[in-house]
């Protein structure tokens, strides 16, 4: 799960690993990878959870929650 992450992350941040902060890209950016992490998952990350998000380690743990 977290390579396929990773992979989607990478699209926008090349260099991305788990720690990476990607509070830093900008908004319309995290929200594209969120919403192809969603489809790619087939879940829905709730807006509440999505405004904690700062790192890709992050994302894992709500799709970790929610698959």
């Amino acid at each position: 799960m977290i390579n396929k992450i990773l992979e989607i992350v990478r699209k926008e941040l090349p260099s991305a690993t788990i720690d990476t902060r990607i509070t830093h890209v900008g908004s319309l950016a995290t929200i594209g990878v969120i919403m192809e992490i969603e489809d790619e998952f087939d879940i829905e990350i709730p807006d509440e959870a999505i405004d904690q998000v700062q790192t890709v380690g992050d994302i894992a743990v709500l799709v970790a929650d929610r698959v």
